[in-house]
Formats: structure tokens, sequence, C-alpha cells
């Protein structure tokens, strides 16, 4: 069950002798001035990115703005349960300096349009009302004449949408059980002696199992979700948790600009429950996995495209920063693209890709096995595009860099 649900409840900020003057709608703190916050990109232009900062120990409330100091353009920002702020920044150049206020709001509406939306098997991300997202929390039914140990898993995202509402994920496969939309799971590995599957998860042996949302929220920058899953090794009686896994599942306000997108910001935490290491064998494909739709099936349903320049005949066993598939949905070309954060392990991840599916996989054991321990948690980052159309490489490359290296903010020094 969610730990956090509803609306954000107002207050006003208050940082010491702070007043709010009704008559010009400025934040006043006393001879000390507003407080200012310095935003810094990188080497990249950014045209743009969700940003967050942590709020000082002073700072109360949950309803804000920040102002820039420049144009006085006024921009909504979203307090977090974290104690952090986020709001949207576009537009900036090649290690622009940009310095903003931090002011309350004055209003007293701010769920705003991004949305997560919790039901009894799943949640649904949306934007402005239109679907960008589901999270499925239970099994799926399994096709008739599969029914077997391990068949159906819960804990992945399907559908994926596009801006004009196309399906780009697939889900409930003939002869595939574990390819669900978009999921996670480790294939072969070594647990205290056993050799359990949770990638296959036909055969029985292991299974990547749905275990809570811990919380969902709605706000008018990002909305999103954290759910736990768990890898049960089903090779003993009673079936044994291996490891969980945390998903942390971002819908940011990001799109508008150049052309029109989705984007979701996915984490996943593992965390291994054994005191023993578990060795994840190499193997061409397993970790993070991508269902295209059934209709791009064949060995010319989709074209593949990849931050190298690879295609589909020979993207497989490659590195790539990104990668994206493409095909006819609806009349029209959409795709989905997955972007490789730099901070994950073996950066830029190998790839697998199907040569008749439409399957693609970042499989960090390609180039050897992965030890996993109990005293190091494995931290795995994507970024997740859906777009209407042929995707331009110049484009991809450049939302990746606004992805791997975002701008950076912090509050000015007093």
């Amino acid at each position: 069950m969610a730990l956090f649900r509803g609306p954000l409840f107002i207050a006003f900020l208050a940082i010491g002798v702070a007043t709010l003057t009704a008559g010009n709608g400025r934040f006043q703190s006393g001879a000390r001035g507003l407080p200012t916050i310095v935003v810094t990109n990188g080497e990249a232009a950014v045209g743009e990115a969700v940003v967050s900062v942590a709020l000082p120990a002073g700072v109360v409330g949950e309803s804000f703005i920040v102002r820039g100091e420049d144009d006085g353009e006024a921009v909504v920002a979203q307090w977090m349960r974290d104690r952090t702020i986020a709001f949207t920044v576009r537009e900036l150049a090649p290690r622009e300096v940009r310095r903003l206020r931090l002011e309350p709001a004055l209003d007293r509406v701010v769920v705003g349009p991004i949305v997560a939306r919790e039901r009894f098997d799943g949640v649904d991300l949306s934007v402005d009302g239109r679907p960008v997202a589901g999270y499925q929390t239970q099994p799926s039914v399994p096709l008739a004449g599969e029914a077997g140990p391990g068949v159906g898993r819960g804990g992945y995202l399907h559908p994926l949408r596009t801006p004009a509402g196309r399906v780009v994920t697939d889900d409930d496969l003939p002869g595939q059980p574990e390819q669900r939309g978009l999921w996670s799971a480790w294939g072969a590995t070594r647990v205290e002696g056993r050799t359990p599957d949770f990638w296959h998860i036909g055969r029985g042996t292991g299974a990547v199992e749905f275990e809570g949302v811990l919380e969902a929220w709605s706000g008018p920058v990002v909305a999103g979700f954290r759910a736990r899953h768990r890898a049960v090794d089903r090779t003993v009686r009673p079936p044994l948790t291996a490891e969980t896994e945390t998903w942390d599942v971002r819908l940011p306000a990001l799109g508008r600009v150049g052309p029109r997108h989705r984007v979701l910001d996915l984490t996943i935490r593992h965390e291994v429950v054994l005191p023993r290491p578990i060795v994840v064998a190499a193997a061409p494909y397993g970790g993070l996995g991508l269902r295209g739709p059934r209709a791009w099936g064949g060995g010319t349903g989709m074209a593949v495209v990849t931050s190298e320049g690879r295609t589909r005949r020979n993207a497989s066993r490659s590195r790539a920063r990104w990668v994206a598939m493409v095909g006819l949905v609806g009349g029209g070309n959409a795709g989905v693209a997955i972007l490789d954060h730099p901070d994950n392990l073996r950066h830029p991840q190998p790839l697998f890709v199907d040569g008749g599916q439409p399957f693609v996989s970042y499989s960090a054991m390609q180039s050897g096995p992965i030890t996993l321990t109990m005293d190091r948690d494995l931290v795995l980052r994507y970024r997740i595009v859906t777009f209407d159309g042929f995707p331009d490489r110049a484009w991809l490359e450049r939302l990746w860099q606004a992805y791997a290296h975002p701008p950076r903010a912090a509050f000015a020094a007093r």
C-alpha cells in the first residue's frame, strides 16, 4: 500500500523572520533577502531538465515557485518528501550559470498535471490526463496451455505510450512468459551452490515477484512511485528470497522541447539478503529487458538505432550509451529508447538485440559474471523515452547528454 496519497498539502515558506507582503506578492526575509538558487550547466547544451536541490534547514513549506533574477519568469517548484524541491529549467547553454529566487506560491493548487494513481493491480502514470505508462503488480494470467511453475510475473512496466497514445511495449506472449513490457531479472545465477534462473520463469527454478508499492506521489513537476520486488529461488522448499530490488519510477515534466516525447526515469536497487555472495553467470542477455509490440516481429518488422551507429543487424554484443527500437504502430512510426546512465556497472553496457523478435536487453553480464554481496547494493539507472515518428540520432544523443550530465543546483552561500 502507498505511504503517501492525495494532493500535497500547502504551507507557506518561512525562513527566520520571513514575511509575505500581500501588496506585491514578494517574499521578504528581513535584510538577508530572498534565498537564491544557482543552477550550473555542464559541457553540453540542455533543452530542458528537471533539477532538484535540498532545502536548507531553516526552510519550511510545501508550495514554492522559483523566479529568474534576470527575466523575472516564475516556474512552479515541487516539494518532495526527502526535503528537496524540484523544478524545470530550459534552454541552458554549455557552462551557463543561472540564478533563481525561491519564493512561496500564492495559490493553493499544486497537485498539477503529472499524476501517479494506484489501482488494485498496479499504478498508472499520466500527463495532462493522457496515459504514459502502466506498472503491473500482479502476475499476468498465463495463456491457455502454458500454466506451470513460475509462469507469469508482477512488477514490470506496460503499456508504455508515446505522446500520440501509441503503445510501444507488449505483454502475455505465446511461448515467452518472461517478456513483459519493461522488466528486470538475472538469468542463470549461483545461490549458495544452487543455480536458480530468475529470467526464464517458465523453467520453474526462479522468479521475480512483486512485493509491494511503497509510496506514490503526484505533482506539478514530477510524479512517481517506489515498489519492491523479490528474486525467489524455487530450487528449495520452501522457496527462498535471494535478493530484493526496489524500483523508483519517476515521470518528470519533460518532453515539451523539440520533438514531443515522454520520459520515465527508472532506478533499480539490488539488495542481497543472504550472507553468501550471489554470482550472476555470464550470458548473452539478462538484466534489463524491453519487449516491443508483436507487430514488430520478423526480420524487417522494426528498426534498431544505437549511439554507436549500429543497427539491428550488428547491434548485438556491442556497447551503447542508448538504444532505440522503432516500428509501425497504428499507421505511423513510433518507438522507445533506453538511455544507460554513465554510473551504471560496466557502462556503456553491452546490448542483446534479437534478430527476429522485437526484444532488446542491456546485459552487463555479457562481459563476465557479476558478484553481488550483502555489504554493497548494486544501483542501476535508466531513462526511458517514447516518441512518435523516426528518431534523429543527434536528438537522442542530446537527450542522453542531458540525462548523463544534468545541470546542478545549489543554494547560494550567504
